[in-house]
């Protein structure tokens, strides 16, 4: 997704992924099961990508869905298409925190991560981005728990999961604080990776729950989740 398009997105917006029906794609069914019933209610924004054109969809969920996180396809089952190679390409999940409104800071953030993505191969599965008093929070952080729904269900599809930030700051300057962000991470079977290029990459893909435990190991007793 270049530069523009992906600041004029609504946070929390995922790439739609393969083939997707019509009616997810103009909310006249549930993202999720693709159920068309009463009840359907907005569930975030998704985009997709054709002839260089990129587009932004409003999404809705039936009531049993309502409240998951959108993922890059709607179920498992669709990610079946997938070759393996595509299936290892790195799905990049941006995220970045501001306070004030302006939003030029945050922008060349985005433009960073964006330029690692590209050079290092990554598929971006959107933006995440918590802003006013919850940037400052360490606890409350709407926009990364959506991040981290999305991860999950890309991961049990399959897919390499990775979360992408300008920096480690990006999560909290508390480094305590931060370990416990990145744990939340790596417990959905992903990890973090800095556009400068630092990450805390598990040393194998079969260890992911080592990988969890090794991040948790560097948070103190008093702040673990």
């Amino acid at each position: 997704m270049i530069m523009k398009e992906m600041q004029a997105a609504p946070p929390g917006t995922v790439f739609a992924g393969g083939d997707v029906s019509a009616a997810r794609l103009h909310g006249e069914a549930c993202w999720f099961c693709g159920a068309v019933t009463r009840g359907l209610a907005t569930a975030g924004s998704v985009y997709t990508r054709a002839a260089g054109e990129v587009r932004i969809w409003p999404v809705v969920a039936c009531k049993t869905d309502q409240g998951r996180a959108l993922g890059p396809m709607p179920n498992c089952a669709e990610y079946a298409h997938l070759g393996q190679s595509e299936a290892a390409i790195p799905l990049a999940f941006i995220y970045d925190r501001r306070f004030t409104p302006a939003e030029g800071p945050s922008a060349l953030r985005l433009e960073h991560c964006l330029e690692y993505a590209a050079e290092a191969g990554m598929e971006v599965a959107g933006r995440w981005c918590d802003t006013g008093d919850d940037a400052l929070s360490d606890d409350v952080r709407p926009q990364l728990d959506q991040l981290v729904g999305a991860m999950r269900t890309a991961a049990t599809a399959g897919r390499t999961v990775v979360c992408l930030i300008a920096s480690w700051h990006r999560l909290s300057r508390d480094a305590s604080r931060q370990a416990v962000m990145r744990y939340r991470i790596a417990a959905v079977g992903g990890y973090t990776v800095t556009a400068d290029g630092e990450d805390d990459r598990p040393p194998s893909p079969c260890a992911t729950k080592e990988h969890a435990d090794r991040v948790l190991a560097a948070v103190p007793t008093a702040g673990r989740p």
